[in-house]
C-alpha cells in the first residue's frame, strides 16, 4: 500500500503503528519494514508498506 505525499502531506510524518488493513485490521508485514519512493512519479516522497 502507498500512502502519497502531496505539498501539504508530509509521509515522514506517518506514524504507523496503529496502521491496519482492511475489515480484519491485518497488521503490515514488519519484516519488510516502510520505505520512501517516489512510487507515482510526481516529485513527492511517498510511504510504502507491504
Amino acid at each position: 500500500m502507498a500512502i502519497l505525499g502531496t505539498d501539504s502531506v508530509d509521509v515522514t510524518d506517518v506514524d504507523v503503528t496503529p496502521l491496519a488493513f482492511g475489515s480484519s485490521n491485518t497488521s503490515f508485514d514488519h519484516s519488510h519494514g516502510t520505505h520512501f519512493e517516489d512510487v507515482n512519479d510526481d516529485g513527492y516522497t511517498d510511504l510504502m508498506v507491504h
